[in-house]
């Protein structure tokens, strides 16, 4: 896979946020040439993520949710 591009603005988190541990990430994204040339590895990240979560089935059979907060 092609390295995703680097983010055209400067990152930052929380105190909060940095000290939360993110779960493991097992979703193996299959990203088309196109997202991988426009959106950064953070973003990639932050979509396998979402991806992933949404995987998940809540006890009352609807899919969980993932908030991206920017």
């Amino acid at each position: 896979m092609k390295k995703p591009s680097s983010h055209p603005a400067k990152l930052c988190e929380s105190p909060s946020m940095a000290f939360t541990p993110l779960p493991e990430l097992k979703f193996t994204p299959d990203f088309p040439p196109m997202m991988r040339k426009f959106l950064s590895g953070a973003q990639m990240e932050a979509i396998s993520y979402a991806f992933q979560k949404h995987q998940e089935l809540l006890p009352n059979g609807h899919r969980a949710g993932f908030f991206i907060g920017e």
